[in-house]
């Protein structure tokens, strides 16, 4: 049962109709330009950037963290050595700690005091 009549496909031809056609291909075209002018946005390319940009931050913290740990450890001082030490008491930061630890609120000299401001007129 072979058949020797061609099958007519030019009714599946896009082109037939040639204004239909047009509009379709007007269509795509605003569509990939529209596509591309969204991507040539400042927020659009901050997006498209943040996740490689963090991902190379964390790598370079990694290596700088892990330069540091094994420096660290050949110059001697190790971490348990730096924490026992005893913080400096006269240190703007440990008095600052200490204040947020007990929850106080010196006054507004003592803090100038501390943080190395002037306190009275001069």
């Amino acid at each position: 049962m072979t058949h020797d009549d061609r099958i007519d496909l030019s009714s599946l031809d896009p082109s037939r109709d040639a204004d239909r056609w047009e509009n379709i291909v007007q269509s795509i075209a605003s569509r990939a330009a529209a596509t591309r002018r969204r991507q040539m946005t400042i927020p659009y390319q901050l997006s498209r950037w943040a996740l490689p940009v963090l991902a190379a931050a964390a790598s370079l913290t990694l290596l700088i963290w892990t330069g540091a740990l094994l420096s660290g450890g050949r110059n001697g001082a190790t971490a348990s050595n730096a924490s026992s030490a005893s913080p400096n008491a006269s240190a703007p930061a440990y008095e600052l700690a200490q204040w947020a630890v007990q929850e106080e609120l010196p006054s507004t000299e003592r803090i100038l005091e501390v943080l190395g401001g002037s306190h009275g007129s001069n």
